[in-house]
């Protein structure tokens, strides 16, 4: 932890370089500290290096292999990588150790929901409400999978869930809604209007006439 501090302290947050060489001289120096890599994983994270953060985060899911949450992480970024197989395997594993872990279950349940297994990721983001019924995320997802089959009133009810959720815990009251106009072609179908003005490609395609 102390190394860690001393590194956050130091680092300038205008040369990646500079932090990067100090992360790693840490870690030459404390390979077993599974914090100190995780952090490292982050930073490479934010910075594109996925590659390298996926790397530092299996190095902490080998010092960590009891708890679910480096396995759950690693999947994330697998998942920013577009490898979406290999981030199910991690989320798997996290489950495999605690059943009802919701960061798992919640992302889970995306990948089939994008890969038109809508029954098994239901499955998912029911088991994710049941034991976190405050959990934004599944709500959003839950409403991106219905938008995605085209039931829209559904839709529109689980971004409103969402929504209220997201107000109950803000701290500040909003006082407007931003609005955004679209110009889309004809031919892109799976697209619908919601309460987030958010569009995930992968319930898109085009049907060109």
């Amino acid at each position: 932890m102390a190394r860690l501090q001393q590194i956050q302290s130091q680092m300038s947050p205008d040369d990646q370089s500079q932090s990067k060489a100090m992360y790693d001289a840490a870690v030459t120096a404390s390979p077993e500290d599974p914090q100190l890599r995780g952090n490292y994983a982050q930073f490479l994270g934010e910075i594109g290096d996925w590659e390298h953060a996926v790397k530092e985060q299996t190095a902490v899911c080998e010092l960590l292999p009891e708890f679910p949450a480096p396995w759950c992480k690693t999947g994330v970024l697998l998942v920013r990588q577009a490898k979406d197989s290999l981030a199910a395997e991690q989320f798997s594993r996290a489950l495999a150790l605690r059943r009802d872990y919701v960061p798992a279950l919640n992302e889970l349940g995306l990948i089939l929901a994008n890969e038109q297994k809508t029954a098994e990721a239901g499955v998912c983001f029911t088991n994710a409400l049941r034991e976190n019924p405050g959990y934004v995320e599944t709500y959003l997802n839950l409403g991106f999978m219905e938008q995605s089959e085209g039931r829209l009133d559904a839709a529109m009810a689980r971004y409103r869930e969402a929504e209220d959720l997201l107000l109950r815990d803000a701290p500040m009251t909003p006082i407007y809604h931003d609005t955004s106009r679209h110009l889309v072609h004809p031919a892109v179908r799976g697209r619908f209007p919601n309460l987030f003005d958010i569009h995930p490609y992968q319930g898109m395609w085009l049907e060109p006439k």
